[in-house]
């Protein structure tokens, strides 16, 4: 959500606060999102762009309204305005934000990236019938046309659990091709199950609603947890791809 001057933001602030809270999430996956500055948790943030790399600054809050006239004014014309974006947990504000601090992330990073260097995204390829996310850049789909996640998180961390969830996958689809190993999470036969479609949608589009839709965590509400942190990363970076290219 794009905030432009100070007096815009005071103007906003005081109109939060002059309203009654209302819920701003149906459930966990659903976020509710408003045209007034939520008064739940999230991050506010900014972008800096020099040349062909950005930076993004993030300031974990409790609450977005009764922070947004702590944000400073930068006359900076690199940084771009703040923006708010909300999501009903801390825990994963925390998260997400850790995955941008002290970063500088390049324009063009499959264009930089090698073998000594990976660089700090995921990424994710898809056809018909299969997909595959990397926790690093790979070189094995070179001729492939790769989509860039963003820095989803730890690949050595990635790697464990998703080496749990392929067995959790495998326990209930055994006809499905799983695979893990350092680099990648891959599965084929995917039109064996709707499960996989959901999981496509949740990682690949940071759809909170295709996730609610995968009832295999019941199973392993850990990997729940785990997994609803990727799929906010995935959401924010898509926001902030959308803002660092409109300026």
């Amino acid at each position: 959500m794009f905030l432009g001057n100070d007096d815009d933001l005071q103007f906003l602030v005081s109109e939060t606060l002059n309203c009654e809270c209302q819920s701003r999430f149906e459930d966990r996956f659903n976020p509710v999102f408003t045209s007034i500055i939520p008064s739940g948790p999230g991050l506010w943030f900014r972008l800096k762009r020099s040349g062909d790399t950005f930076l993004v600054q993030t300031k974990v809050c409790e609450s977005l309204s009764l922070v947004s006239d702590q944000l400073a004014i930068s006359e900076d014309e690199a940084f771009s305005s703040w923006f708010w974006w909300e999501i009903d947990s801390i825990d994963v504000a925390n998260y997400v934000s850790a995955q941008m601090k002290a970063k500088r992330f390049s324009l063009f990073e499959e264009r930089v990236c090698n073998l000594g260097d990976p660089g700090l995204s995921w990424w994710f390829f898809q056809e018909q019938d299969r997909f595959d996310i990397f926790f690093k850049n790979s070189y094995f789909f070179e001729d492939k046309k790769l989509q860039r996640l963003g820095p989803m998180g730890d690949p050595l961390l990635a790697r464990k659990t998703f080496l749990e969830f392929a067995q959790l996958l495998r326990n209930f689809f055994p006809d499905a091709s799983i695979s893990c190993n350092d680099n990648q999470f891959s599965v084929q036969n995917i039109q064996l199950d709707e499960h996989f479609l959901f999981l496509q949608k949740a990682i690949g589009e940071g759809s909170f609603e295709s996730l609610n839709q995968l009832m295999l965590f019941q199973y392993a509400p850990y990997l729940e947890d785990y997994f609803y942190k990727l799929v906010a990363t995935r959401n924010f970076w898509l926001e902030v791809e959308k803002i660092l290219y409109s300026f």
